[in-house]
């Protein structure tokens, strides 16, 4: 957004050079982005005046241009295809600076010889010194300024009213700051961060006309909670006078014609929207006759063409039928309605969108664009300024939807004020009766109203800026800050009771820690002293779960030389079913990312096999852990929420692992590594024959992992079948353990343990048992009978044979013993090895072997 620098001095008397005052911008209000002082932008630019013009010797498309520039006649060399004589142009001289055919970056110009003819400068195309958006022409063609009345020689920037400094302001910085979108918002800031005398603005009052009877109708208040309308008679369209249009050319906008111009001049002014209706095109009534969009779409006429030849003036017809007559309706359009925007686009339309109807047609597309059908032209002799306040999502919507943003959607999308409509309204009224003589009022002020804004007031005190803050302002500096933005301020002791202006009241400012921003931004950032925080060293709060994460990747990375992985929390229903789960064991998504990924996963190895899959592409063993939360069915500890009661699903933290491999006893190969791993964790555990075995296992290779009497995971082989599904020819060995009951049990720092001072005993024990008999029961037995000297109980062998028996197996132990106090006699280790073997005889059957 393009601000004029003299465009503010009208609302407020500034202090302050120019940059001083974008600095501060910058610092308490909006970001300027950059600050473009024009009459630098076109120093050695004049305007000139042809005076011949004559063939180039050596190139049939350039001419040699005789040029008055004042004080002197030069001569110059020119491409242009329109030039003519007597013809006002923009003449660059030497030191000027010019993008040549309007690309590329500026250039500063020099004398040169152009085909063996000297140029002294250089005629401008618009482009060429940055004025294509409001002077446009065609390629080849230079900048014709004949139109305009403008002194030969005086400096360019002057001649079109240039002699200003613009800023551009980064809108995005406006996002919730509706009246900073005009010059006098923006003035109001000024004055507040400069102490500079804000001027208030004033316009007479609307003076009701009797001619048209203008009614209004709004049939969605909530999209559209003010509308104002009045029609203005005795119209003639022109161009503007130069003055308003030199401050529309220096904010970005090309001049149109002088209602237009009016309805752009108020937007840039006062950040309202509005626009104007050509009064003939909407559908008139006279009395209880109608004539739908009276045309005069060529040369001005005075009767209407549906009365015939011998029709009456207009103006008698008006008179003989009575007063004219017309409704204004904003309603939603209708689904598939058709509407040819200003641009000259057709613009289909549904029911979510607004639109402003003379109650049959629509004729502007509510705080976008108008239409086609009802533009200001030439023979234009009254119009309705509409100026009104709309819901800023709709307006984004439909702007969206239409891929249409303007001048004015950008504006309503920030939720205007709707008390400035009526300011608008006023203004525009003003500014007709000032360039249009014997323009009037031709109606009554339509005004539609039904909004309810939210100005307080704020109660809160003066200790809280300061403690918000964290400096001391005194507290006729708060009040004079929050005066000065327009805030009502009443003050008793250190209590402030503080009213929102209309302005403000829009989305903006609603709470206290409102007020402190605006006092802050005010005071200026700068003005705070800076002041280390009071900091207590402490020791941080150890997280041990991430402790015995970082601890056990460690063990499984560098101590069992296996690989981390990471997959999707989410599965496909196929692997699901592949790794032997039944769909209802997993719960599914009602927004999946695609159908490969419909079910959160019950475990972690599903994703495990799809990670060896890929892996065996590569090696022929390796082994793969995750750490991972899984999604189990039944209720969890958690509620939904809201009305609904029902608990969200449990989300327990496991780690797993894979080993692939062609080893034999792969069972045991994984069983030492979680052996390991709980030994490196200081944690208990056994390993039990399991009740029930995992879908996807091996049936007799599989065990339970328990620590303190509880089930905390499990281990074994993966089941030749489920390998089968995933296409694998290797044997698998796997573990997965909920990590939560692992991370609770552990002993935390190891101890130190001497030295073993007495000698071991080792004993070989062999015994023949029924299938049915785990050796971790046997081992268990072992270790009761007196755990004062038996250390340690390891299985090296399992036979199976005919001469055994059917159902047999041979179970073949190590057992150490040892006592911590003495050595063991043999005869002492001979005894307790009896016992063990007739424990074991009435226990499990066993029949020893020699």
């Amino acid at each position: 957004m393009k601000i004029s620098y003299n465009w503010l001095k009208d609302f407020v008397a500034i202090k302050g050079s120019p940059e001083e005052i974008g600095k501060k911008f910058t610092a308490h209000t909006v970001e300027v982005e950059g600050i473009e002082n024009l009459r630098e932008s076109f120093k050695n630019i004049v305007v000139g005046k042809i005076l011949e013009i004559s063939n180039h010797p050596n190139a049939d498309k350039l001419k040699i241009v005789k040029v008055d520039i004042g004080q002197k006649d030069i001569e110059l060399v020119c491409g242009g295809t329109n030039l003519k004589l007597g013809q006002l142009v923009a003449v660059a001289l030497p030191g000027a600076k010019v993008r040549w055919h309007g690309e590329g970056d500026l250039v500063e110009l020099q004398p040169a010889k152009v085909r063996g003819v000297e140029s002294a400068g250089m005629i401008c195309g618009a482009s060429e010194i940055g004025l294509e958006k409001i002077y446009p022409h065609d390629d080849h063609e230079i900048l014709d300024l004949s139109d305009l009345k403008l002194k030969i020689g005086e400096n360019l920037a002057t001649a079109l009213g240039y002699d200003d400094v613009i800023y551009d302001i980064d809108n995005k910085s406006l996002t919730n700051r509706p009246d900073l979108f005009g010059h006098y918002g923006l003035a109001r800031e000024v004055a507040a961060f400069t102490g500079g005398q804000f001027k208030g603005y004033k316009v007479p009052p609307i003076k009701p006309g009797g001619s048209l009877n203008l009614e209004a109708r709004v049939e969605e208040p909530k999209l559209c909670p003010r509308y104002m309308a009045v029609a203005m008679e005795n119209i003639k369209i022109g161009p503007s006078p130069e003055w308003l249009s030199k401050r529309l050319s220096a904010c970005g906008f090309r001049p149109v014609n002088n209602i237009v111009d009016i309805t752009n001049y108020v937007l840039l002014e006062l950040g309202q929207p509005m626009h104007a209706f050509d009064t003939r095109r909407l559908n008139l009534r006279f009395k209880n006759q109608s004539f739908d969009r009276l045309r005069i779409d060529s040369e001005p006429i005075n009767s209407l063409r549906s009365l015939g030849a011998n029709a009456e003036p207009v103006e008698a017809e008006q008179s003989r039928m009575g007063q004219k007559s017309t409704s204004i309706v904003v309603r939603r359009a209708k689904a598939g309605e058709m509407f040819v925007t200003l641009d000259g686009a057709s613009r289909g339309l549904d029911s979510s969108m607004l639109v402003i109807t003379d109650e049959e047609h629509p004729v502007a597309l509510a705080g976008i664009m108008g239409g086609e059908e009802s533009e200001i032209k030439e023979e234009t002799t009254s119009i309705i300024f509409e100026s009104a306040s709309f819901d800023a999502a709709n307006i984004r919507q439909t702007s969206s939807k239409l891929g249409l943003r303007t001048e004015s959607s950008m504006r309503f999308e920030k939720s205007l004020d709707p008390n400035l409509a009526e300011v608008a309204l006023a203004r525009a009224v003003e500014l007709v009766k000032k360039l249009i003589p014997g323009a009037r009022e031709a109606s009554k002020v339509a005004d539609i109203r039904k909004f309810k804004l939210n100005q307080g007031p704020i109660k809160t005190d003066i200790d809280f800026f300061q403690e918000q803050i964290g400096e001391s302002i005194k507290p006729p500096v708060i009040v004079k800050i929050l005066k000065d933005l327009g805030f009502g301020v009443k003050i008793s002791g250190k209590k402030l009771s503080v009213r929102i202006p209309s302005w403000r009241a829009a989305k903006d400012v609603s709470i206290p820690e409102d007020l402190v921003e605006e006092v802050i931004r005010i005071y200026g950032f700068d003005n705070i002293k800076g002041e280390m925080p009071s900091v207590m060293l402490e020791v941080p709060e150890v997280n041990k779960e991430r402790e015995g994460e970082r601890k056990i990747k460690t063990i499984l990375s560098l101590g069992e030389g296996m690989d981390e992985v990471y997959n999707y929390s989410f599965l496909s229903e196929k692997d699901l079913q592949k790794s032997g789960f039944s769909s209802a064991s997993a719960i599914g998504l009602a927004n999946s990312l695609s159908e490969e990924l419909n079910v959160l996963r019950p475990s972690l190895i599903p994703g495990l096999l799809k990670n060896a899959v890929e892996n065996l592409k590569y090696f022929d063993h390796f082994g793969i852990f995750e750490f991972g939360r899984i999604f189990e069915p039944p209720d969890g500890e958690f509620l939904v929420g809201g009305e609904n009661r029902a608990f969200l699903p449990r989300e327990p933290y496991h780690v797993a692992g894979l080993m692939v491999g062609e080893e034999k006893d792969f069972f045991f190969k994984i069983k030492k590594v979680v052996e390991n791993l709980f030994s490196e964790l200081g944690v208990a555990a056994e390993f039990a024959k399991a009740g029930d075995i995992a879908v996807f296992a091996h049936p007799a290779r599989f065990a339970e992992i328990i620590i303190n009497g509880k089930i905390v995971g499990a281990l074994g082989e993966i089941n030749p079948l489920t390998a089968n599904n995933f296409d694998i020819k290797k044997k698998i060995a796997f573990f997965e353990i909920d990590l939560s009951f692992v991370l609770a049990a552990g002993r935390g720092k190891k101890k130190y343990s001497p030295l073993l001072k007495y000698p071991e005993i080792k004993r070989d024990l062999a015994i023949v048992v029924s299938e049915s008999v785990a050796w971790g029961e046997v081992a268990k037995a072992i270790f009761d009978l007196d755990k004062h000297i038996i250390k340690d109980v390891l299985l090296f062998d399992v036979y199976r044979g005919e001469n055994l028996g059917a159902g047999k197996k041979s179970l073949a132990f190590h057992i150490v013993y040892r006592a911590d106090d003495r050595t063991l006699e043999t005869k002492e280790v001979e005894e307790v090895q009896k016992q063990i073997i007739k424990k074991l005889e009435e226990k499990f059957s066993a029949e020893t072997r020699k």
